[in-house]
């Protein structure tokens, strides 16, 4: 049996600070963020906070949060 973890279905939003130009990246229910100079650049480090958790997550042996429990796939292997 193989796992897979959809992380790029994990919703995400966004703001820009007017003052600054500088775009936040963010999912509340999951409690994660992240913020970079350019839209594509806060995603990608969102979805770095999203292995980071992840990974937290399964070496402490916790459950997933829902958010992302639902973008969870089972395979039967071959």
């Amino acid at each position: 049996m193989s796992v897979e973890i959809n992380l790029s279905a994990v919703p995400v939003d966004f703001e820009i600070d007017e003052e600054s130009g500088e775009f936040t990246a963010f999912n509340d229910e999951l409690r994660v963020m992240a913020v970079g100079s350019t839209r594509d650049e806060a995603e990608s480090r969102f979805r770095n906070a999203l292995e980071r958790l992840l990974y937290y997550e399964f070496t402490h042996e916790r459950p997933l949060p829902p958010a992302i429990a639902k973008h969870v796939k089972l395979t039967a292997g071959a």
